[in-house]
């Protein structure tokens, strides 16, 4: 095993109550023992993409758990505008049964 580079650099990045539930949840099954070394692990794979290196798995695996995140977020957000849209049809039709 090679020398760990000290990491004496921080920043700090502010979380949504749900974004943090989420990251600390994605920990185990990314097998980070901290929200830290998560948070680390997904900066490894904006970078490594960026860099072009993308073929270590496990970065791969974390951007597929992105992207997943992603489609559940915009497949939570049909589903509202579904419900919207349904409540405004039987508004409509009430209106027009009353008229």
């Amino acid at each position: 095993m090679g020398i760990l580079k000290p990491r004496s650099k921080m920043i700090s990045v502010r979380l949504s109550e749900d974004e943090y539930h989420e990251l600390r949840d994605m920990c185990a099954s990314h097998e980070a023992r901290s929200v830290s070394e998560m948070a680390r692990k997904a900066m490894q794979t904006i970078l490594g993409q960026a860099s072009g290196r993308s073929d270590d798995p496990a970065l791969l695996n974390l951007r597929v758990q992105e992207l997943l995140s992603h489609v559940s977020l915009i497949d939570g957000r049909l589903n509202h505008l579904d419900r919207e849209l349904s409540r405004l049809n039987e508004i409509l039709n009430k209106a027009q049964v009353v008229s």
